[in-house]
């Protein structure tokens, strides 16, 4: 698009500016990462779910595609609070079968995840919750690990 200028702010978000059309930069809170050509970025998640495990901070979003090819179902990584890395990684897993593969799901992420990114805990629920526009509802299911 002509005229519209992609760039990060300090926290790695999108922030666009374009000229004529806003006054100031619209800046986001949508972690992304700006291709060197043709002007295109990719989203890599929202700054608000980052998970700060241990001091590495954790794109949850990401973690989240690798999980649904290892179990073929949907997933949420969630924080749960951890007093020595101050929040851990939980894998909620959307499976209503009996006896849940989890070796299989385990195996699978840690030979497709770095080891900072593999869940301390998977669980399984029948539905994960959703909100009114049908998308998993991060905020509820962190009310699941209580």
């Amino acid at each position: 698009m002509e005229g519209v200028e992609l760039k990060l702010d300090h926290r790695g978000c999108l922030e666009v500016n374009v000229p004529g059309i806003t006054p100031e930069p619209v800046i986001t809170n949508d972690l992304v990462e700006i291709h060197d050509t043709g002007g295109g970025f990719t989203w890599l998640g929202r700054y608000d779910n980052v998970i700060n495990s241990g001091g590495i901070k954790i794109i949850p979003e990401l973690l989240e595609q690798q999980a649904r090819l290892c179990t073929g179902f949907e997933c949420l990584v969630l924080p749960e609070p951890d007093r020595k890395l101050g929040e851990k990684l939980v894998l909620l897993v959307e499976y209503s079968g009996e006896n849940p593969p989890m070796e299989k799901w385990l195996h699978c992420l840690r030979n497709s995840l770095s080891a900072y990114e593999i869940p301390r805990r998977v669980l399984t629920v029948s539905e994960l919750p959703r909100n009114n526009s049908m998308k998993p509802d991060r905020t509820s299911a962190v009310r699941l690990l209580l």
